[in-house]
C-alpha cells in the first residue's frame, strides 16, 4: 500500500447543536455551579473575612446564571457552615 493512497483528510465536525442537546448542558452546568456553592466550607487556615467574600461570589455566580435562591436558604446554609468554634452563633 502506497502512503500516497491513504486519506489524511480531517474530517469535517457538525458545528450545530440542537436545543435539546443545549438544554442539558445548561443544566448540567447550573448543577455544577449549585455543587460548588452546596460544597463550599469554611475553614480555620484562612481569614473570615476573605471565607464571606468567597462565598458572595458563589452566590454571585449563581445570579449570574439566573439561580436564586431564598435568603433564607443561604444564611441557613451559612451558618450551617459555621466551623464548630463559632457555636454560640448557630444558635
Amino acid at each position: 500500500m502506497k502512503l500516497s493512497s491513504l486519506d489524511l483528510s480531517i474530517p469535517k465536525l457538525d458545528a450545530t447543536v440542537d436545543a435539546s442537546q443545549l438544554q442539558l448542558w445548561v443544566q448540567a452546568n447550573k448543577r455544577f455551579i449549585i455543587a460548588n456553592y452546596y460544597c463550599w466550607t469554611i475553614n480555620e487556615e484562612k481569614d473570615i473575612e476573605v471565607q464571606i467574600n468567597e462565598y458572595h461570589k458563589l452566590l454571585e455566580d449563581l445570579k449570574t446564571k439566573n439561580i436564586y435562591l431564598p435568603d433564607e436558604f443561604v444564611s441557613e446554609l451559612l451558618i450551617e457552615k459555621l466551623l464548630d468554634s463559632w457555636t454560640d452563633y448557630k444558635q
